[in-house]
């Protein structure tokens, strides 16, 4: 690509713009392709807020889960913005809290929490909890 080696950085962030649009329209494997290439050239150049921006977004691509446990397999059937609310309500932090932390809204918060509760069969905070120690690593 012509802009690729005379403006590595200006390149990247284009490719990083151009998987955020397409992971937005749902073309997560196209997104994750674009977001990946991104993420490699802020590694490699140091850029290291864009490098943390393009791990977020990578992250909310849905990269396919291991399969493991039936906890584990349940928490991949999360979408990524799911699994850090539901990690962060398993630590006892309220819809507010998770908000802030998540910069967004406490209402949506309640909304990922009620697709949580709905995707892993379970009602409460508490057996969220529950879940989340099981699955958590040795």
């Amino acid at each position: 690509m012509p802009g690729a080696r005379s403006h590595p950085l200006l390149y990247a962030r284009a490719q990083l713009s151009y998987g955020e649009w397409l992971r937005r329209g749902r073309r997560r494997t196209d997104a994750r392709v674009r977001i990946g290439a991104a993420l490699e050239a802020f590694d490699r150049l140091g850029a290291e807020p864009l490098r943390q921006r393009a791990q977020r977004e990578q992250d909310l691509t849905g990269a396919p889960g291991r399969r493991g446990s039936s906890d584990t397999r349940a928490m991949n059937r999360l979408t990524a913005q799911e699994r850090r609310v539901a990690q962060l309500a398993a630590e006892q932090l309220t819809n507010r809290e998770i908000g802030v932390q998540l910069r967004i809204s406490h209402r949506t918060v309640g909304h990922h929490l009620g697709n949580v509760f709905a995707k892993l069969g379970i009602n409460t905070r508490t057996e969220l909890s529950d879940l989340h120690a099981g699955c958590e690593p040795p």
